[in-house]
């Protein structure tokens, strides 16, 4: 076996909510064999609402995009878009420049159903079910808040790595400073913290 494969895929979704076999689409991009070359293919998203399910729970839902749907919606439903959530009020984010909030998606229904749900930016399959289907699940590949207010199918990107086996080269215990909230978000490379001279660049 050779030690390492890898191909990046520039993905176009159909609609807002979209589930796509990367598995085909890098076959059809590289040639049959990719998945037979490796034990093992790590699937990572460039993207926080877009991305995988862990392999145990995807084989558990089966093979069809409907299934993985399925288990989305119950989120979807959790979490509806349009219910005025403080990320979604554009003009209130300091962070964004005046173009970004002219085009910036109204998506936090998104990022919390990507969250609640499970789904990951990077997951590791196993190769043993030559044939199988690996899913980007994109829960906002269409922006309703496009240039000039159109619609616009969004750009996405995923790469695939296969492999035989990891080694681990590096570990770092961090201390990490919370509120008393119960919960809790840390910007773990925010320059004030401890913590940010310790992360890998």
């Amino acid at each position: 076996m050779s030690s390492l494969s890898e191909v990046t895929l520039e993905l176009t979704p159909a609609r807002r909510f979209d589930v796509i076999d990367v598995n085909r689409r890098a076959e059809a991009q590289v040639g049959e064999g990719f998945f037979e070359t490796h034990r093992k293919t790590l699937y990572c998203s460039y993207h926080t609402t877009a991305g995988y399910l862990e392999q145990r729970v995807a084989e558990h839902l089966g093979p069809q995009p409907r299934q993985v749907r399925g288990f989305l919606e119950p989120y979807q439903r959790l979490f509806p878009p349009d219910a005025d959530y403080f990320h979604d009020h554009l003009e209130r984010r300091d962070e964004l420049s005046d173009e970004q909030r002219r085009t910036e998606p109204k998506n936090a229904d998104s990022h919390l159903t990507f969250i609640g749900s499970g789904l990951e930016s990077c997951v590791t399959y196993r190769n043993h079910a030559p044939g199988a289907p690996a899913y980007f699940i994109d829960l906002d590949g269409v922006n309703a808040n496009g240039p000039g207010g159109h619609r616009e199918r969004r750009k996405r990107r995923t790469t695939l790595i296969g492999f035989d086996q990891a080694t681990c080269v590096a570990q770092v215990e961090l201390d990490v400073p919370v509120s008393g909230h119960p919960i809790d978000s840390v910007n773990l490379k925010d320059p004030s913290l401890p913590t940010a001279k310790r992360m890998p660049v």
